[in-house]
């Protein structure tokens, strides 16, 4: 009989290991994979809805972004290949972030809630002749899945807050050098995006805003390292960035939909901060 009660417990606690371990399993991470070329992108991934990551690598030899798109009401990229994106996405088309200003060679990530249904990527930074890449073929779209039962995680919490306003970016002067996790939220009226560029040694804000106002000829006197592209008002992104020491600006591109159609920058939408070493 005393035996008998030794083996009864091991064969409960046997029997509950299954269960404890999938318990403290984490949640799976949904996400999609852009790899971008000149000018194209490759998408992998199957996401569900609610959080997604969205990995951007550029494997091409320009600067790329990859903005964000929920198309709503039944449409798809056909309908998009029509629609005239010269002063941003339709109304239909949702404008949702997306990993910005990635170099050749480098990667960006952005956390983003999505809703089940079709998407867009496209990018419209410009090339060497003027015309955007989307012009360009560079447009891809993906299916988001309704999500089941099971458990999801979610973004990871952010160390920084930037909020986007009309026409400003709210957010410290300073940061320390490292990895940085950052909630960057649209609280304007209109869409907004943050482009990140790292000053090259001994240039300023003054030398990017030339560069920027002389037509974005040549190579800019910077790099670009990520942000968000176009977030429509309410919406957010998470993004995780290494940040060297030095000095950077952030721009938003977004033309003005309550004027003629000028980019945010030039209704001085810009800032400069500092990454310390300390």
């Amino acid at each position: 009989m005393r035996r008998f009660r030794r083996v009864v417990p091991f064969m409960v606690v046997a029997a509950a290991l299954p269960l404890l371990a999938s318990c403290s399993r984490a949640p799976a991470m949904s996400s999609v994979r852009l790899v971008a070329h000149d000018y194209g992108y490759a998408v992998q991934g199957t996401p569900t809805a609610g959080t997604v990551l969205l990995t951007l690598v550029n494997e091409g030899k320009e600067l790329h972004h990859s903005q964000l798109l929920h198309l709503t009401g039944g449409r798809t990229l056909a309908d998009l290949a029509q629609a005239d994106l010269a002063q941003g996405p339709p109304a239909w088309a949702r404008g949702l972030g997306g990993p910005n200003a990635t170099e050749p060679g480098d990667s960006n990530v952005a956390y983003v809630d999505l809703d089940a249904g079709e998407y867009a990527v496209i990018c419209f930074i410009p090339a060497a002749d003027g015309q955007p890449h989307l012009a360009k073929g560079m447009v891809a779209g993906f299916t988001v899945a309704a999500a089941g039962a099971e458990a999801r995680a979610t973004a990871p919490a952010p160390d920084v807050t930037i909020r986007l306003k009309d026409f400003s970016f709210e957010m410290p002067d300073t940061l320390a050098a490292g990895r940085h996790t950052l909630l960057v939220v649209n609280d304007g009226p209109q869409p907004h995006e943050l482009v990140l560029f790292r000053l090259e040694d001994g240039r300023t804000g003054d030398d990017f805003m030339a560069w920027v106002q002389g037509g974005l000829k040549g190579p800019p006197p910077a790099t670009g390292e990520g942000g968000t592209v176009g977030l429509e008002s309410g919406t957010s992104n998470t993004i995780v960035r290494d940040l060297k020491p030095g000095r950077y600006v952030l721009l938003c591109f977004v033309p003005n939909s309550a004027g003629q159609g000028e980019p945010h920058v030039m209704l001085g939408m810009q800032r400069e901060i500092v990454v310390s070493a300390s």
